[in-house]
């Protein structure tokens, strides 16, 4: 077998430069593909004017949403870059109702925190591809199982056979074009909280 380096030394120079290209080109993707080792943490909430932001969110679902009423419902906070204006800090905060698929790593956390009693989850680097260990997913669902729909056996028809599914939730629903509060700031500025509530 031929050493890759020997190799390359027979090689034309027009044909190193277009290989290396080539080799160039193969391993980008797969480095923006790479996935992180990540550890869902919990948050202590401390930015006065983020817990201003996520109570409003909270209020103002409280009015449109019988489920979150009654203790259904958890919050997603997302930081935004803003392309035109990187001295602008901005993050999207909505509710959702869905449960988290355990092999879906995308769907949990970066953080966690609690306000008013409900469970926020916060994504605030959405350039980087985490993985999470089974473990630690598993203990975060559990943790968020009191705001979802409970779960119900039933039985249902799979590949010919009727089989139990432990894990049906009736009342499970996602919601597909929440509504957003925007928290908007620049540093030691005030802060614009836009509400599509109002």
């Amino acid at each position: 077998m031929i050493n890759s380096e020997i190799h390359l030394t027979l090689l034309p120079d027009a044909l190193k430069t277009i290989f290396l290209l080539f080799l160039i080109a193969l391993c980008t993707p797969l480095q923006a593909q790479e996935y992180f080792q990540n550890d869902i943490k919990l948050h202590n909430i401390e930015d006065k004017y983020l817990l201003k932001a996520i109570r409003q969110l909270i209020r103002s679902e409280s009015l449109v949403d019988q489920d979150f009423q009654n203790g259904r419902g958890y919050l997603l906070v997302k930081k935004k870059s803003m392309a035109s204006d990187s001295s602008w800090y901005q993050y999207e905060m909505s509710v959702q109702y869905a449960a988290i698929d355990v092999e879906n790593d995308v769907l949990f956390p970066e953080y966690y925190g609690f306000v008013d009693k409900r469970i926020v989850m916060f994504f605030l680097d959405d350039s980087a591809h985490f993985k999470y260990k089974t473990g630690q997913k598993t203990a975060f669902l559990k943790k968020l199982e009191k705001y979802l729909a409970p779960k119900e056996p039933v039985k249902k028809m799979v590949n010919g056979k009727m089989v139990k599914d432990k894990d049906f939730r009736p009342g499970n629903k996602y919601n597909t074009n929440p509504k957003k509060v925007t928290l908007r700031y620049r540093h030691n500025d005030l802060p614009l909280i836009l509400s599509e509530y109002l």
